[in-house]
C-alpha cells in the first residue's frame, strides 16, 4: 500500500462535510458548488483543488487527510 492509498483509506473515515470544509479553509478560492459535487471522495476533491492549485493531486491528498493540528498561531508584531 502507498502511503496515498494509506491516507485515503484513513480519510474515508472523515465525514465528507468535514474534508468540503477543511478544503474550503485551505484553499478558499475553490469554488463551493463543484467541491460539493465531489461528494465528500478525496480523490475528486484532490483533482479538484489540482486543477487550480500549483500541486500534484498527491499533494492535495497528503494535506487534505492528514490529522488537523489546529490553526498555526500567526504574529505580525
Amino acid at each position: 500500500m502507498t502511503r496515498i492509498d494509506s491516507l485515503i483509506e484513513h480519510s474515508l473515515a472523515i465525514p465528507a462535510e468535514a474534508l468540503e470544509q477543511r478544503a474550503l479553509r485551505l484553499w478558499p478560492g475553490v469554488d463551493a458548488i463543484e467541491l460539493a459535487q465531489c461528494g465528500g471522495d478525496p480523490e475528486q476533491i484532490a483533482g479538484l483543488i489540482a486543477q487550480h492549485a500549483n500541486l500534484t493531486i498527491d499533494e492535495v491528498t497528503g494535506t487534505l487527510v492528514r490529522p488537523d493540528r489546529g490553526e498555526p498561531p500567526f504574529y505580525f508584531g
